[in-house]
């Protein structure tokens, strides 16, 4: 009995330690920090009357960094959503980070594009961060051999405080 108990202790603590490592997400969160105030906004890009909406989304932003190296910006699309682009970040020596998330769609029409990138880094101790963001679209058709094209974008860079 002494000879089959051992190997079935075996066999459970290995069972359990892989379960408990199986049920640590790939993508644990390292950091999440949402945007406490914005010190400077300057608008590059867009109709101005753009500048307020954008502002307002940025402050409702949130910065997500996983463990995994995955890096995700979540900013309010409208009052009901959100919307989540994704990319990577890297470490520096100095204990800063960079970042970067890209997205962009495509139709027979037209296309889009987002991109979101900067640095996060700790001002005695109180984390910060740099924001560069750029969106656009573009329609496109041809009707009856006319060519109908319209292009959008905006571009803002802001200094954040988090929390």
């Amino acid at each position: 009995m002494k000879k089959l108990t051992r190997p079935l202790l075996l066999v459970c603590i290995m069972v359990l330690s892989g379960a408990w490592m199986s049920s640590t997400p790939d993508n644990a969160i390292l950091f999440d920090y949402d945007i406490s105030s914005i010190e400077t906004f300057e608008w590059k890009a867009g109709e101005d009357r753009w500048s307020e909406t954008a502002k307002s989304r940025l402050q409702n932003a949130s910065l997500i960094f996983h463990e995994n190296g995955m890096f995700t910006f979540r900013f309010p699309w409208d009052s009901n959503n959100a919307y989540l682009i994704d990319g990577s970040f890297k470490k520096h020596s100095n204990g800063s980070y960079t970042f970067r998330a890209f997205e962009a769609t495509s139709s027979g029409l037209g296309g889009n594009h987002i991109l979101v990138n900067g640095a996060l880094y700790f001002k005695s101790g109180i984390p910060q961060a740099t924001i560069h963001f750029a969106s656009g679209n573009h329609t496109g058709a041809s009707i009856n051999d006319v060519k109908f094209k319209e292009a959008a974008i905006k571009k803002y860079s802001a200094k954040v405080n988090l929390h």
